[in-house]
């Protein structure tokens, strides 16, 4: 007769002795001396069936430890063990570990080394990192035929900063507001100030934030900085490219070599320029002096403090220049245009032309659909070719309707670009040179000696001073 134990997770049944594993999903068996009988095999799995293992027996495992070959304990039975969970996990859709601060390498295998990967700029709304819930594994079998339940997965969360919204009940970390990722895997987080405490150089490589930056140094020949705000530089800037949405602030000057290039979506400020082009949609202003510049400003264009010097280049502003000094006493040649375009008057005149022929060319068909309309009303229907005639014409008369509200419309705006441009000043506090020619919408006057207080203002056709 088999013995068992209560609870029957060990037996034995003649000359083999069973087991069940601690965890329940292995049954086994050993020979042991015994002066009874040998049972058969079949009588084995009997006994086990009736202390309840259901899982398969290895025969041929079994019979040779029934033969005495066997007395280490040995497994005849397996249950399912339960299949492993799917951990949570966070994949990212702008990814952190990207700001290693290493160079850029090129399609063919080149290296950049002023393109360095440390901002990752984001948008508003932009997806950043969805968090993925883990997935239980398969339910095992012990021998015993019971279930066994899988392990759970490890739960992830998403670590998030100023700057980020989780929606989808915590699943998707979005921005709320454009900006740049600056930091690793520690926390996501937005910012819209990139400060750097030295110069931008090849440590920094070039810059492209979505934010505003501040430059503790300066920013060194050949590199180029953008920001989606405002910029800041505490010192100089050499033969480099700046570009900003917001203002541009120089504290220290620039010294462009001819290769500088300064844009502002707002106003640019320096202590002095020299050799760059400075664009800006609104205000220049200048501390000190401003040398052999390209500067186009919308707004005002202003050269202020000592020496208040405008000399040599071309200045454009849509309202009024102003400095101490225009040009130099060696006629240094120097221009100052106010209005943007030089040449708006014959554009203006050669529209003003192409919207004469455009009336032209609706009255012709004013003229014809009257006569093709009054046919229509005399016969009752056109024959076919003259209905295709009329469908035509009525198509170039709308097609010739938008070119003229086009039209139209642009020879409004630079007519009051001109207006605008007229209505501005150039003025010099101390003194205005010869060799400086002064436009004023498309109107030119060549200053030929030297002059003192003036102001340039244009009226009843032409550009007049008047002198403090």
């Amino acid at each position: 007769m088999p013995v068992l134990d209560q609870e029957t997770r060990k037996g034995k049944v003649g000359s083999i002795e069973w087991r069940v594993s601690v965890d329940s999903l292995a049954l086994l068996c050993r020979g042991v001396p015994d002066p009874e009988p040998s049972p058969t095999g079949d009588e084995i799995i009997e006994a086990l069936r009736a202390a309840g293992i259901t899982a398969q027996v290895d025969r041929e495992i079994l019979e040779t430890a029934l033969q005495g070959l066997q007395s280490d304990w040995v497994v005849v039975a397996r249950g399912v063990p339960p299949g492993p969970p799917a951990h949570g996990y966070l994949e990212y859709y702008v990814d952190p570990l990207k700001l290693d601060g290493r160079a850029w390498v090129t399609e063919n295998g080149g290296v950049d080394h002023k393109r360095l990967n440390l901002i990752l700029n984001v948008s508003k709304g932009q997806q950043l990192v969805r968090k993925h819930d883990p997935i239980p594994g398969e339910p095992g079998t012990d021998v015993f035929g019971n279930p066994v339940p899988p392990e759970d997965g490890h739960e992830v969360s998403i670590p998030v900063g100023s700057g980020i919204e989780l929606l989808e009940d915590g699943r998707l970390a979005v921005a709320t507001e454009d900006g740049a990722l600056v930091s690793g895997r520690d926390g996501f987080t937005l910012s819209k100030l990139y400060s750097i405490a030295g110069d931008v150089c090849y440590k920094t490589g070039n810059i492209d934030f979505c934010g505003s930056v501040d430059v503790g140094g300066n920013v060194l020949s050949g590199f180029e900085l953008r920001a989606e705000g405002d910029i800041l530089v505490r010192a100089a800037v050499e033969a480099a490219r700046i570009e900003a949405t917001g203002n541009v602030t120089i504290l220290g000057g620039i010294q462009g070599g001819g290769k500088a290039f300064i844009r502002a979506g707002g106003n640019v400020s320096a202590k002095f320029a020299s050799e760059a082009d400075i664009e800006a949609s609104g205000d220049v202003l200048i501390h000190t002096q401003l040398v052999n510049c390209r500067v186009c400003a919308q707004g005002e264009v202003v050269v202020e403090g000592t020496p208040g010097a405008m000399v040599g280049g071309e200045v454009r502003s849509g309202q009024n220049v102003r400095a101490k000094s225009v040009g130099s006493s060696s006629g240094v040649k120097t221009l100052v245009q106010i209005g943007l375009d030089s040449d708006l008057l014959r554009k203006i005149t050669a529209l003003d032309e192409d919207f004469k022929d455009l009336e032209v060319k609706a009255g012709d068909i004013h003229r014809i659909l009257g006569g093709l309309e009054h046919l229509r009303g005399e016969t009752g229907a056109l024959p076919p070719d003259k209905e295709a005639i009329r469908v035509k014409v009525i198509r170039e008369k709308f097609n010739l309707k938008g070119r003229m509200s086009a039209l139209a419309a642009n020879l409004a705006a630079m007519r009051k670009d001109l207006d605008q441009a007229r209505k501005g000043t150039i003025r010099a506090d101390d003194t205005i040179f010869g060799g400086v020619t002064l436009r004023i919408g498309s109107d030119t006057l060549n200053i030929g000696h030297a002059m003192r207080h003036a102001t340039f203002y244009y009226e009843r056709g032409e550009i007049r001073s008047s002198a403090e």
